[in-house]
């Protein structure tokens, strides 16, 4: 981390780690939604299973087997999700896993060592939230949940981060 006085900007750099991406999902809540959406659709499948097949047969009802796939849907989507993530960060170059970031007053300014850069106007900033591995940096219009790990910008620069926040 290091503060350019002349310009007063802070810029810190991190390499993104598979912690860093778990941590993102965990403190965003980043698909619980969706997440809901398909477990209530199967598990309202499921009990339309076991309440409309009895009817057609009811010497087979399988009622362990349906506790069973219904306790065994979001462990088995929990997994899924986790080996995705781990596919998606093992597919990415150690260049794009290198993010430095830049904090003014005016923008946030994410670099990758590619040479791709990202930055977000202050007022499109609807909140900073402080988590305990990180800050979440909650965008306006639906434009999505920034992530910076806290290990990024010492404890000062953190506070700096979430003064300019309060004040955007």
């Amino acid at each position: 981390m290091t503060i350019d006085d002349q310009n007063k900007e802070l810029t810190g750099s991190v390499q993104i780690r598979f912690a860093d991406h778990l941590n993102w999902i965990i403190a965003s809540r980043a698909g619980l939604k969706l997440g809901l959406i398909i477990g209530v659709a199967f598990v309202g499948w499921t009990l339309c299973e076991v309440i409309v097949d009895p009817l057609r047969n009811i010497s087979h009802v399988n009622w362990w087997g349906a506790a069973a796939t219904i306790a065994g849907f979001p462990i088995f989507i929990f997994l899924f999700s986790i080996v995705l993530w781990l596919i998606f960060h093992i597919l990415t170059s150690k260049d794009q896993r290198a993010v430095n970031w830049a904090v003014n007053e005016k923008t946030l300014t994410m670099t990758d060592a590619n040479g791709m850069a990202c930055a977000f106007p202050w007022t499109q900033v609807k909140r900073v939230k402080r988590c305990r591995t990180g800050l979440l940096i909650y965008m306006k219009k639906q434009s999505g949940i920034r992530w910076i790990p806290s290990r990024t910008f010492d404890e000062a620069s953190i506070q700096a981060i979430l003064n300019l926040a309060k004040s955007a």
